[in-house]
């Protein structure tokens, strides 16, 4: 008996099997690689949402847009906080803090304050515009475990920003707390062991990240 075709056909059928195969591991591994590439932990999903945010921030600012601001807000309120750390020089009238409708903000992105200037948010922030908050220095914010208000968080700005050089200058810098539930970004300055500048605080409110705060210090 000639078993030489049959033996030809068997080692053909073996061949197409084995590229089979490997042309499904490759499938398979390519996905997971793919899946791999892809996966992002919770923090640094966080991480891309508020650079996506401080863009949305920035532009609004330089637009002076009140209906994307107001948008980018928590609509429960905003807090503002003006406090003078190096003195009230006599003339600069009593520390603000208090909680704003975000509608009630101008076409100039400002609140009006009774008996003082405007809350103008956009003077607050002179690195403003920025196109892409990737490339910002990003740091960890001290935060206590006992959250205080915000009129009292001059020392856990200070704490967080004392340490980095380029603060000096003026940089701007993004704060992020361990958890991921809030994030600061820092456009001041230290001069003379005094923190001076503006500072937009977002939290996360129905897994979306909220301007919450503002904070002036003079």
């Amino acid at each position: 008996m000639n078993l030489k075709p049959f033996l030809t056909i068997l080692f053909l059928v073996a061949v197409v099997g084995c590229n089979a195969e490997s042309t499904n591991n490759n499938k398979v591994n390519s996905t997971l690689g793919a899946e791999k590439h892809n996966k992002t932990t919770p923090t640094q999903q966080k991480s891309m949402s508020i650079d996506d945010s401080l863009k949305s921030f920035s532009e609004t600012l330089n637009q002076k847009d009140p209906s994307k601001f107001i948008s980018l807000t928590n609509s429960q309120g905003i807090n503002l906080v003006r406090i003078f750390t190096s003195g009230n020089l006599g003339s600069r009238g009593a520390p603000l803090s208090q909680i704003v409708n975000p509608t009630t903000v101008t076409n100039e992105i400002a609140f009006p304050v009774e008996g003082q200037t405007a809350f103008d948010i956009p003077a607050m922030f002179p690195s403003l515009p920025i196109g892409s908050f990737q490339g910002v220095i990003h740091q960890k914010l001290q935060m206590p475990s006992n959250i205080p208000a915000y009129d009292q968080w001059t020392p856990i700005l200070i704490n967080s920003l004392k340490n980095i050089p380029e603060i000096e200058n003026g940089a701007p810098i993004i704060l992020a707390s361990d958890k991921g539930d809030y994030w600061v970004f820092s456009d001041a300055q230290i001069i003379d062991d005094i923190l001076v500048g503006g500072f937009a605080i977002f939290t996360i409110h129905n897994n979306t990240l909220k301007l919450t705060a503002i904070i002036e210090l003079l």
